[in-house]
């Protein structure tokens, strides 16, 4: 009798453990797939925009600030749905990323003293090429430090 008894117990154990692992697995395997959607959704938010600032076509592009302006309420929504999938411990740069993207620095504020009548995207205006390339690849720059977050995993 005894011995029916440690086989029933290590069955119920056996099978107990056997479904944590299980059940564990399934939640991370739910997790990274749930991430990886995220990813390209938050990803493809961005891809027009980068593409044309990566690859201007003389001025038919528009500039930097155009581009840009025009896909702000997208970009913005994207890092509002794509903030939760971000991992707890990487959420506070991704945040910082994406305000240093939108807003724009102290000294910028400093040489446009009515800077609060500009909007968020006022840093990546320019009044002639060079200052247009330097938008450029500062959008760029802070875009792709955004994207690199869809890829941690």
């Amino acid at each position: 009798m005894s011995d029916a008894i440690l086989v029933f117990i290590a069955t119920v154990v056996g099978v107990a453990a056997g479904s944590g692992i299980t059940w564990w697995g399934a939640v991370d395997l739910n997790r990274k797939q749930n991430f990886s959607i995220a990813s390209a959704k938050f990803i493809n938010a961005f891809s027009s925009e980068i593409s044309i600032l990566d690859h201007p076509i003389a001025q038919q592009a528009g500039t930097t600030y155009n581009v840009l302006l025009e896909a702000f309420q997208r970009h913005n929504v994207a890092c509002i749905e794509f903030n939760v999938f971000v991992p707890k411990p990487l959420r506070a740069g991704f945040n910082e990323a994406w305000e240093t993207y939108r807003k724009h620095s102290a000294n910028f504020n400093q040489e446009w003293p009515d800077h609060e009548k500009m909007n968020h995207l006022c840093e990546y205006l320019a009044t002639n090429d060079e200052e247009e390339r330097n938008a450029r690849d500062l959008a760029l720059k802070r875009l792709n430090r955004l994207l690199s977050y869809a890829n941690v995993r």
